[in-house]
């Protein structure tokens, strides 16, 4: 008596409830009940009668078969012919996870189950734990599939201009007394070459978003003379294409446009929108920008930045995967209009950095819009700089040390400054520079 008392309370430790069952009788006792605010359940009485009042009242629906199936005493014994234990997990209405396990207890001569143990526990530990490590695994697997993504299409990105500027290289080489050609050359490379530092800046900008490299800033700058960089270059861009950029907003609507905030990823933002809506818009389409102001009070304002075009547009399958790093709707695409697949996806995280929001509606060959909402802090008014004609400064005569550890880079800046009569030193690093400084006889003054 005193070892099945021992028994009895390890098992008690471990399970939140023990009952025993009489199989043919279709009677239960409780045993053990350490939980009663969540286990509601008679002290004895007819099981299947308790158990249809347990399911209905306390079992998730979705499980409510399967308990009904396993807790059957009809089809148990033969569920049970070889076996000791059986065991079934599931959900309560109140979220709370259950494991109920059957014990043989005892058989008759026939070996026949005719009494078992029913023993609950709650497991939402083990389940939480058992989802938060299904969520990693998932989420380790999508971090590997967006790697070799990456893998493929920076191959492709960076190996397309790479090619052009090499076969442009091998053309000039061709014809070095044709000036016509030579002009073409350089133009060619000096778009390739662009092309390869936009895909450069587009891979740092999401390493640094992804890795929280933004901080919160409170820089001074003017809205209206933000907003006018940005369309200025996507107008030259646009009329290039002959696609009409329409600026729908005069900067008397800017009530106040003196903020303050993160200006350079503001830019970089309103310029990723307009870049993605040109390119996407074929001659003789259209893209419409604006900005208007939505709140303010004393110290905070809010505005809405927004631009539409006449592209191609979007599939509303593809809606859900818009923000996703390195997708475009389909790889076609990827060789018709250059890009990383990128843009979108940094516009939305700069939008989450500076605690704004972001919408699109597009539908498939009839155009996209895209919603941009940002707070700021409204500012004092910045001083505009000085305009100062730095070519007239003088510089032929001065020297200068140049340190730079990549050669390429040291020819380039030395050829460009030895172009305006400066003198250059030329150090391959920094301790280098330091030790030459040192060695040499400078007139500061100059």
């Amino acid at each position: 008596m005193k070892l099945s008392n021992e028994i009895i309370s390890s098992i008690a430790r471990t399970y939140q409830y023990i009952s025993r069952i009489d199989i043919q009788a279709d009677y239960f006792e409780e045993i053990n009940n350490r939980d009663t605010e969540h286990l509601k359940f008679t002290k004895s009485g007819k099981l299947s009668e308790s158990n249809e009042k347990v399911c209905r009242q306390y079992v998730a629906e979705e499980y409510q078969e399967a308990f009904f199936k396993f807790v059957d005493l009809k089809t148990l014994p033969e569920r049970m012919k070889n076996e000791e234990t059986l065991v079934l997990e599931y959900r309560m209405k109140d979220g709370d996870w259950h494991r109920l396990r059957f014990v043989e207890k005892k058989r008759d001569e026939n070996g026949v189950l005719t009494h078992v143990l029913c023993l609950i526990r709650s497991i939402s530990d083990t389940k939480k734990w058992e989802h938060e490590l299904m969520y990693q695994v998932e989420e380790a697997r999508k971090a590997a599939a967006l790697k070799a993504r990456f893998l493929s299409n920076m191959s492709h990105d960076i190996r397309t201009p790479m090619n052009g500027i090499i076969g442009t290289l091998n053309l000039a080489n061709r014809y070095p007394d044709d000036l016509e050609v030579q002009r073409k050359c350089r133009e060619q490379i000096m778009t390739s070459s662009k092309y390869l530092v936009s895909i450069v800046n587009d891979i740092l900008d999401m390493n640094k978003l992804e890795s929280g490299g933004v901080v919160e800033q409170e820089i001074p700058f003017n809205l209206a003379e933000l907003l006018n960089r940005v369309n200025l270059g996507k107008q030259k861009q646009a009329a290039e294409k002959n696609v009409e950029y329409i600026v729908d907003w005069e900067q008397s609507d800017i009530r106040h446009m003196d903020l303050a905030g993160n200006p350079i990823y503001v830019e970089r933002l309103l310029t990723n929108i307009s870049d993605n809506a040109v390119k996407f818009t074929g001659p003789g389409g259209s893209v419409r920008v604006w900005c208007a102001e939505k709140y303010a009070d004393e110290e905070r304002v809010v505005y809405e930045f927004g631009c539409a075009d006449t592209g191609i547009g979007m599939s509303e399958t593809f809606l859900e995967h818009a923000f996703e790093p390195f997708t475009q709707e389909n790889e076609t695409s990827r060789s018709r209009y250059e890009g990383t697949g990128l843009g979108l996806a940094i516009a939305k995280k700069i939008v989450d950095r500076l605690d704004g929001d972001i919408a699109i509606e597009s539908k498939k060959g009839v155009g996209t819009t895209v919603t941009m909402t940002l707070p700021f802090k409204i500012g004092e008014p910045v001083e505009k700089e000085k305009n100062v004609n730095y070519e007239e400064i003088p510089v032929e005569g001065l020297r200068a040390l140049l340190a730079e550890d990549n050669e390429l880079n040291m020819e380039i800046a030395k050829f460009m400054l030895e172009d305006y009569g400066i003198h250059v030193e030329c150090a391959a690093d920094g301790e280098e520079a330091v030790q030459k400084f040192k060695n040499l006889s400078w007139d500061i003054t100059m």
